[in-house]
């Protein structure tokens, strides 16, 4: 078994895995664990982890290939990873697979260990609050990072100019094209002046700025999918500051 260690989860950068990589990141960073070792071969990804305040070991095994050819997840492959909980240095298992069979799921609950496949949300186990919450401090924690500090006010974050640009909607007409109305309505995206004060220059104030907005409007689906590009530009190789949405 080929053995890789790494310090935080944002070193955690596991092509092998894919989308089950992704979520096991999230939860790492929700959760606060820090990732003590990675250790993999041609069917799992293993990663030892500790929680804050705790010397319990928690051991995350991502499962990426199977016997069978969706990759499932069945009883032989549980069996062989409840065997984990036999180690005397690892006190709590979680498991990732693409998918786990009626059979795998009550031989997982049995034994008490929480299992995630692609299409469970990650992070279904927090409130809303809690959410948001936790994507504050991970974006305080990445400005930290790019920035060398987070900001105090959203004044004095460098992410976003608040310079006047001509609408991108009307091209700073005002007005979009003559319908069959009478009057060209005004354009709804600058409000008919034809200018618009929004620049981002970082990705992370684009991701709160989001973040911010889809909690006001109590869209959770949303702040699910702000977390975890939050996670994907931590791990990703392009600097923060070269967001890809504008």
């Amino acid at each position: 078994m080929t053995k890789q260690t790494t310090r935080s989860v944002l070193d955690l950068n596991v092509k092998q895995g894919g989308e089950l990589v992704k979520k096991a990141k999230a939860l790492i960073k929700y959760r606060g664990y820090k990732v003590e070792e990675i250790s993999q071969n041609s069917s799992t990804i293993d990663i030892e982890t500790l929680p804050p305040d705790s010397d319990e070991t928690v051991m995350m095994r991502i499962i990426t290939k199977t016997e069978y050819k969706n990759n499932g997840v069945g009883v032989d492959t549980v069996e062989a990873t409840e065997q984990l909980l036999a180690k005397p240095d690892i006190d709590k298992v979680i498991v990732f697979g693409n998918r786990f069979t009626a059979s795998a799921q009550s031989a997982l609950q049995e034994e008490g260990i929480e299992f995630f496949s692609p299409d469970q949300n990650i992070l279904s186990v927090l409130d809303q609050y809690e959410l948001y919450n936790g994507i504050l401090r991970y974006v305080n924690e990445l400005c930290r990072v790019t920035c060398g500090s987070a900001p105090q006010s959203r004044s004095d974050c460098t992410g976003f100019t608040k310079q006047i640009i001509p609408c991108p909607k009307c091209n700073g007409r005002g007005k979009l094209e003559r319908t069959a109305s009478r009057y060209p309505p005004y354009c709804a995206a600058c409000g008919g002046s034809g200018e618009k004060e929004s620049k981002y220059t970082c990705a992370i104030r684009l991701i709160s700025d989001n973040a911010d907005f889809h909690y006001r409007k109590n869209w959770r689906r949303l702040l699910h999918k702000d977390f975890l590009d939050l996670v994907d530009l931590a791990s990703s190789t392009q600097s923060p500051r070269t967001p890809s949405d504008n």
